[in-house]
């Protein structure tokens, strides 16, 4: 333990206050690395000219440690007790614990300047001196003096708050120990960071004022000064060979008589990067250096351009990927091996790879090949996500009696990206069975072909609920080929085949009189012989043949939980001359990401579907109408119950259908960010009919209604909360809305709208 020893009578200083040796060790010590290497090295061949300290001859009263010159005797002495002198905030025991010196240690002059250099180190002290009086070793320290107040004024483009956070992180703050060194260098920063936003005649003057008890106060002063004009921009180097200097300069964002603009500059260079990586230059190096002209407020901007050398690279490897096959990765790659390694390949290989829904996320990194240094081995590495569902359930009610469904999605079925869907519904009253399949690359030009056939038998006029009856069975291939990197034009076939049936009790006016004006019309009267009632039934069978063209656009970073990119599409469906029933219909669906900051972005989804019959057909087929409210259009309100009522109140879809979904999406943790969103939204949307020939009424059966679009006040809104989650199961979507302009209808001239705050749904993902 440090402590006091006896006095002895015998008083030496180990070095002199201002002695020589003091001052040079003192030097070598706390030597700034700005000085330069040269004057480290003469101070270091000074301290080894000097590398021995010696004990003059003692006096009866005093015996001082001199230079080596001046003696013989080594000046080394074991440590009896340790002393600090001069401490005024500081602890002794805080001295105590950055010495490297211990009683009982033996003190060389090397122990001398390491632990001079250890107190140094601590930023507490300008000044150290050791001293020995007889066996006890005197630390006397001079301690830096205390921030009392720290001010800064003047400052515009950069907040005070944003200044001093960054400030107290260097120690310059109210309470820190003051170091003059460390304000010349946060004067020098400040003058960079306003350099760096164009204002080239900043001044800044830093104020250092002592008080007593070795406290200062400090004040720094900036005037910023006008922001300088871009006067001329160059682009030199060898770059200019390897990409023409004309192309390079329309990538400049930023031009002569602009103002200066850090961000503008710094796109500009990475524009111009990523341009000559494209060819192959894959480490081009672009240096944006200005060159101010303080008198006429003006920057003259050069652009050095290195491309480096062409880059090749040897080979692409995927890690990650147990079950996709490796023949599905490698088609959807955009570099090649064998080719040059080209930045903008690698990133559209990344994106392509990471918008095949079984997969979660891809990374790569490229490689250099030892021996060889134009080449380079990629390395993708794959994060597989979920690619089946399977679902299945059985029940009974008394409405729908005995219930069974199945149902299967594979994206990626037996690793070979081709999808398979089935599902399966069978009950006493409804049957509906369907099977798909798409294979994404039937050719090597990666022409996608959809087969799917569906057949169903819905029977829902003998239960209490049930208006309508319909038998269909649809069959039709599509195909899919691709005319640039980003688009697809969608031609196919559908062949349908239908059986309509309604009833006079129980179906929509509307309905009985669609199948009565089209198709091969039938009528059948039926009498029950509980209540001794006749009733008469409706019914058609048509066919129709539809030709179905469309248009894709998608530059999506991934098919499911997307943040950055759109998708476009635009689909017409138009049914051939020889079919019994004839429509067209038209869909468009617009869906963007817009990035914020902090992790925040826009989503919006907007859409626009329209029908409309073809020569003698009076309307499109019920079971083509649109519907609307719920997930997938306006939240808040009962799904599919907004638009076209019947004369008991039931939904019976529109020709017409507006959608617009726009959500603010919040940050999630990386963890969850590819399996979960959380949102807020605005919701707007309608459902209308635009024909003349279809009737509605009001609950009074004679009031008529009119369904058509009128604008803006005919659109429904919503507002609220919503949660996505994709699980094994598939994707589980909950929300709650609250409805902006709900109408309540009176019960005897019009229908109100349904709404409903609470809404869970799940659909396949894939």
């Amino acid at each position: 333990m440090k402590g006091r020893a006896a006095a002895s009578p015998d008083r030496a200083g180990v070095t002199g206050g201002r002695g020589r040796i003091t001052a040079i060790e003192r030097g070598a010590a706390l030597l700034p690395a700005r000085r330069g290497r040269a004057l480290a090295l003469l101070a270091l061949l000074v301290l080894a000219a000097r590398c021995t300290l010696v004990l003059a001859q003692p006096t009866p009263e005093q015996t001082t440690i001199a230079p080596a010159q001046t003696t013989t005797v080594p000046a080394d002495f074991t440590v009896g007790d340790i002393k600090v002198e001069g401490l005024q905030r500081v602890s002794e025991g805080t001295v105590y614990n950055y010495l490297p010196v211990n009683i009982g240690d033996h003190l060389t002059p090397q122990r001398v300047r390491e632990a001079i250099r250890a107190l140094y180190a601590t930023g507490f002290f300008r000044d150290v001196q050791m001293r020995r009086d007889g066996n006890t070793l005197i630390v006397v320290v001079l301690e830096r003096p205390s921030i009392e107040s720290f001010e800064i004024t003047g400052n515009k483009d950069i907040k005070t708050e944003d200044l001093q956070k960054s400030l107290r992180g260097v120690g310059l703050a109210t309470g820190k120990t003051f170091d003059r060194s460390v304000l010349e260098d946060v004067t020098q920063y400040l003058t960079d960071q306003y350099f760096a936003r164009g204002k080239y005649g900043v001044r800044i003057t830093s104020t250092v004022e002592e008080e007593a008890g070795n406290r200062v106060k400090i004040k720094i002063d900036i005037k910023e000064g006008s922001r300088a004009k871009i006067r001329q921009i160059n682009i030199v180097g060898a770059g200019t060979f390897v990409v023409p200097k004309a192309e390079l300069e329309q990538l400049l964002v930023i031009h002569p008589g602009d103002t200066f603009n850090r961000k503008l500059i710094t796109t500009s260079q990475e524009l111009m990067q990523n341009r000559m990586g494209r060819d192959g230059y894959a480490f081009a190096k672009v240096e944006p250096v200005p060159t101010a002209d303080n008198v006429n407020h003006t920057v003259t901007l050069t652009y050095f351009v290195d491309p480096g050398n062409r880059v090749y690279v040897r080979n692409i490897s995927f890690s990650g990927a147990n079950r996709i096959n490796d023949e599905v990765l490698r088609r959807e790659l955009r570099q090649l091996e064998g080719g040059w390694l080209s930045n903008t390949s690698l990133e559209r290989s990344k994106q392509r790879i990471q918008r095949l829904p079984y997969v979660k996320s891809v990374e790569f990194e490229t490689t250099p090949v030892a021996g060889a240094p134009d080449l380079e081995d990629v390395n993708f590495k794959i994060e597989e996500g979920p690619a089946s569902q399977l679902s299945g359930g059985i029940g009974w009610s008394e409405t729908y009696k005995f219930m069974l469904n199945a149902s299967y999605a594979d994206a990626d079925f037996l690793g070979t990206g081709q999808r398979i869907a089935i599902n399966l519904n069978g009950g006493a009253f409804s049957k509906v069975y369907s099977i798909q399949h798409t294979n994404p690359y039937t050719s090597i030009d990666n022409v996608q072909r959809t087969i799917s056939l569906t057949y169903s038998d819905v029977t829902q006029f003998v239960s209490s609920s049930s208006t309508f009856s319909s038998q269909t069975i649809s069959i039709g291939p599509t195909w899919a080929y691709p005319i640039s990197e980003f688009q697809y034009v969608r031609m196919g076939v559908a062949f349908n085949s239908s059986h309509l049936l309604t009833n006079s009790l129980s179906s929509a006016e509307q309905a009985q009189q669609w199948v009565q004006e089209n198709g091969h019309s039938f009528s059948r009267l039926a009498h029950d012989d509980t209540s001794n009632n006749e009733y008469v039934f409706y019914g058609t069978d048509f066919t129709t043949t539809e030709a179905v063209v469309g248009w894709d656009w998608d530059t999506r970073n991934r098919t499911l939980f997307a943040d950055r990119g759109m998708r476009q599409s635009v689909s017409t469906a138009i049914t051939f001359p020889f079919s019994t029933v004839r429509y067209w219909i038209a869909n468009y669906q617009l869906v963007k990401y817009v990035p914020l900051t902090h992790g925040f972005f826009f989503s919006f989804l907007e859409g626009f579907d329209y029908g409309a019959p073809l020569g003698d057909t009076t309307a499109i087929p019920p079971y083509r109408q649109f519907f609307g409210g719920g997930p997938d259009s306006v939240r808040g309100f009962r799904e599919s119950r907004l638009g076209p009522k019947d004369q008991y109140g039931n939904p019976y879809g529109g020709n017409l259908r507006i959608t617009s979904q726009n959500e603010l999406i919040f940050p999630m943790p990386s963890k969850y960010a590819q399996t979960a969103r959380v949102s807020a939204f605005f919701d707007v949307g309608g459902i209308y009919e635009t024909g003349s020939k279809i009737k509605f009424y009001g609950p009074d059966n004679i009031s008529p209604i009119d369904y058509r679009f009128t604008g803006w006040p005919s659109l429904k809104r919503s507002i609220g909360l919503a949660v996505q989650w994709l699980a094994p199961l598939g994707l589980f979507r909950f929300s709650f809305g609250i409805p902006l302009n709900a109408k309540h209808g009176n019960g005897i001239t019009t229908w109100g709208d349904e709404t409903e705050g609470f809404q869970f749904s799940v659909g396949n993902a894939f």
